[in-house]
């Protein structure tokens, strides 16, 4: 049972303690203690020195902050500058695939056209063959009727 009790105790906490701290400042209240601080020379120059390294602590933070905002400041400007290289060298693939397909198209259209050519060229030199077939075969004709006209009228 003094196991339940102290347990039970120790879960609930102290109870009143509200009641108990105004009492005791209630009763503390217009008392009064001289307080003195004896400071050793030593100890005063050692304190001094410790506040001086303090300040020189402090504005070297300081200045790490500021060198710090500049240097994020510096690395925010090259992300935006390797963007827009990006957002160029993008641009640049596209245009050079573009241009590698038309020059493809007209290495087509450059082939159709060689093609085109040869077949004229063969069908002209067939044409001037014909035709000097023909032309020559009329010359032998009228030479043959000029040679009876000069010789017979």
């Amino acid at each position: 049972m003094a196991f339940d009790i102290n347990a039970q105790v120790m879960l609930s906490g102290a109870k009143n303690v509200q009641k108990v701290r105004n009492s005791i400042q209630k009763q503390l209240t217009g008392i009064s203690v001289p307080v003195s601080l004896k400071i050793d020379k030593n100890s005063a120059s050692t304190l001094k020195s410790f506040n001086g390294e303090l300040n020189k602590l402090n504005s070297n933070l300081a200045a790490i902050s500021k060198n710090g905002r500049t240097a994020a400041s510096a690395l925010s400007n090259v992300s935006r500058a390797v963007n827009v290289s990006s957002r160029s060298a993008d641009q640049l693939s596209k245009a050079t695939t573009q241009a590698s397909s038309s020059l493809a198209t007209t290495a087509k259209q450059a082939k159709a056209a060689g093609s085109e050519i040869e077949a004229f060229g063969k069908d002209a030199a067939l044409a001037i063959r014909r035709f000097s077939a023909f032309t020559i075969a009329t010359g032998a004709i009228f030479g043959f009727v000029r040679s009876v006209q000069s010789c017979c009228f």
